[in-house]
């Protein structure tokens, strides 16, 4: 088990840093090939509407129409194999701008998205002039190319991006629509109230039935996610290393959805299959890839810690491996080969748990093992050793009951008096004004 205090929620593999303005840039190689998946992104503002699609060759087309006449105002092509960016102005105008990406940036559809948007922008800020973004005319706000003299005077791609309205992602068989959460906001003398920023619904493309979603909680800084018929969480920031190092955009939690819909990560190949064996052979640390960073915080949930449903509790424990009598008596072979089994990283032969929230109980484990002079053969069932081992062991136990109760994310049930239980009845939003994932029937504000 690990020795380094790291704290993990749930399988968010895509928290990655640097995130700039609104657009999805630079977002580490696994969530750029989930999102090369997607065939098209249809970005709302509040004056027009952005269709991209993606050809078969990985090139983006951007088509930017007005809401209220439909009527074209421009596209854009990004030639992911040039690299290069093609901008047209409005239907039946010949002009045409083109300027290079930056060698560092990779792009997506909702950036095309962006980028076609902020030229609009900048045009009608020019005033029908010349506008120009190539050459020593243009200049890059954040990861969008702009035209240095409307950038002086307009508004910023920060800006731009608190503008966007919806995102509807479409991919293989999965339609994921992210919209703006609207709410009567009631005043409440003393009590804080954190609304939702944006939810992402899950949309089967043939009923148009909603089978899941990602929520946002910008205030709380709290994701919540539930989809039909697999996993549901809530990921608060306080079991993230360093909080959140990014605000979570519609575009993303579309990518994100699709993740948590299909665990399409599962089938993508290694960039560099063999590059983590050498460093392992040759004893070098091995640097977390983004993707490691977030299925460390954000894996999905087991069933244990999704105890409740609806208003009925129910047993736990047996769904809960780490305390199965035939998994515990695993332990009681303290040697392979006549090699001493050590203290790993992570929960020892049950490591599909480290990147879930039950981390944090593996690691208080091995800090009282290693205090106490434990082996791993300690924890063979019934407990053996030293009573300091037992309660090593006891008190692991302890923490995954009580990590698997809904009030360890801010949940109590209805008449349960606020102990997080559930023979009361719903649940109710409390303590940071969101809705727990595991309370089936709490109603989200």
């Amino acid at each position: 088990m690990c020795r380094i205090p790291q704290a993990v929620a749930t399988a968010l593999l895509l928290l990655v840093p640097g995130l700039c303005a609104a657009q999805s840039v630079n977002m580490g190689s696994t969530f750029h090939r989930l999102e090369a998946r997607a065939r098209r992104v249809t970005t709302t503002f509040p004056d027009v509407v952005i269709d991209v699609r993606r050809g078969d060759d990985q090139t983006m087309e951007a088509i930017l129409r007005s809401r209220a006449e439909g009527v074209e105002g421009g596209r854009l092509h990004v030639s992911t194999a040039s690299r290069r960016v093609q901008w047209r102005r409005a239907a039946g105008d010949d002009r045409l701008s083109e300027f290079a990406l930056p060698d560092q940036a990779i792009v997506g559809l909702d950036w095309a998205a962006f980028q076609l948007y902020a030229l609009h922008v900048d045009e009608a800020a020019s005033n029908g002039g010349a506008l120009d973004v190539t050459g020593d005319e243009g200049a890059w706000d954040g990861h969008l190319r702009r035209s240095r003299r409307a950038l002086g005077r307009g508004l910023s791609a920060g800006q731009l991006g608190t503008r966007v309205e919806q995102v509807e992602t479409e991919f293989d068989g999965i339609i994921v629509r992210a919209e703006l959460d609207r709410h009567v906001r009631v005043k409440s003398p003393g009590k804080r109230i954190d609304y939702s920023r944006f939810t992402a619904t899950i949309v089967d493309p043939q009923s148009g039935a909603p089978r899941g979603f990602v929520r946002w909680f910008d205030t709380a800084q709290v994701l919540t996610w539930k989809v039909e018929g697999g996993s549901q969480g809530v990921i608060l920031p306080e079991r993230l290393p360093g909080g959140w190092t990014f605000t979570p955009t519609m575009a993303w939690a579309n990518v994100q959805a699709y993740q948590f819909a299909t665990q399409a990560a599962k089938t993508l190949e290694p960039d560099e299959p063999f590059a983590g064996l050498a460093g392992a052979l040759l004893g070098k640390p091995v640097a977390p890839t983004p993707f490691l960073q977030i299925a460390r915080a954000v894996a999905p949930l087991p069933s244990a810690a999704l105890a409740v449903s609806g208003a009925v509790a129910r047993n736990v424990m047996a769904d809960v491996p780490a305390l199965d009598g035939t998994w515990m008596r695993g332990w009681s072979f303290g040697a392979r080969g006549g090699a001493v089994v050590v203290n790993e990283p992570g929960c020892d032969n049950l490591h599909w748990l480290d990147g879930s929230i039950f981390r944090a109980c593996c690691d208080q484990h091995d800090r009282c093992y290693e205090a106490n002079g434990c082996s791993a053969s300690s924890w063979w069932w019934p407990f053996s050793g030293s009573w300091s081992c037992e309660r090593c062991n006891a008190g692991a136990v302890y923490c995954f009951c009580t990590v698997s109760n809904p009030a360890y994310c801010g949940g109590a049930a209805v008449g349960s008096g606020g102990d997080g239980g559930a023979g009361g009845g719903g649940c109710s939003s409390v303590a940071g004004g969101f809705c727990p994932i595991e309370c089936m029937t709490c109603q989200s504000r």
